[in-house]
């Protein structure tokens, strides 16, 4: 009597081996669909909380330059005034951080409001020789301008009276101030009396009044003249004289 050999498969069933399958391929794309969602998000907080470049706000007014850096996520704070010979007043002159520079958000970048145009202030040279007020404002990076000259009886001959632009204002670098000098006052003058004619003795008490300084006293021979009478004087009679001024006097013998 023969026997009949029968071989069996040992595993699972077919039907479980392809529903295994199919549940770990489904899982590596849920694992697999997860990993890329957070790589992205992870990607896009990075980028959202990167430090932003800083924009130039040079040339704008304070409240536009604080709106465009509040929208990259910085602060503006004041850094004080200065001198701009090409911003106009009031507008932002100067930055720190600069533009372009990569900073880190929330931090605050410092701007200086322009003064204008570079201004000198001019300095006081009244009192002063010419001399020592070109120093003054050549040390002020000004110059002389123009050089005027009048009688004054208060300063003396040489120094400066008044000066335009007056002193303390603001000028532009460079700017010429004007001078005006004292020529001195100008001396007492008194018309020259005639002595000719009269005796020496007779005219001293006039020439004492006068403050009238006799230079020279000559005599010379004068036919028909008494002893001692003025018979030339130099300067001429209704001559201009002042107390500076000498005279002089030729008497007969």
């Amino acid at each position: 009597m023969s026997r009949r050999i029968r071989f069996r498969i040992v595993g699972a069933k077919p039907g479980r081996f392809l529903g295994r399958s199919l549940w770990y391929l489904g899982s590596a794309f849920v694992l697999g669909s997860v990993f890329v969602c957070a790589a992205v998000a992870s990607f896009l907080i990075a980028s959202g909380s990167a430090d932003p470049r800083v924009p130039d706000v040079t040339g704008l007014d304070p409240e536009t330059a604080e709106a465009l850096l509040a929208e990259v996520g910085l602060r503006m704070a004041a850094g004080g005034d200065r001198f701009n010979d090409r911003i106009p007043v009031g507008l932002v002159a100067h930055q720190e951080p600069g533009a372009g520079a990569v900073f880190r958000r929330g931090r605050s970048v410092r701007v200086y409001a322009s003064l204008g145009p570079t201004r000198r202030v001019v300095p006081r040279v009244e009192g002063s020789t010419l001399i020592e007020a070109r120093r003054q404002l050549e040390a002020t990076d000004l110059a002389v301008g123009r050089i005027a000259e009048v009688e004054s009886d208060t300063y003396l001959a040489g120094r400066v009276i008044a000066q335009a632009p007056i002193a303390w204002s603001e000028v532009a670098p460079g700017a010429a101030v004007s001078l005006l000098l004292s020529a001195g006052s100008e001396p007492e003058a008194f018309v020259m009396p005639d002595f000719i004619g009269r005796r020496y003795g007779d005219i001293a008490g006039d020439l004492s009044r006068a403050a009238l300084k006799v230079r020279e006293i000559r005599s010379v021979p004068y036919p028909g003249a008494p002893r001692g009478v003025v018979v030339n004087q130099a300067p001429a009679a209704g001559a201009k004289v002042t107390r500076a001024d000498y005279i002089g006097l030729t008497l007969s013998q």
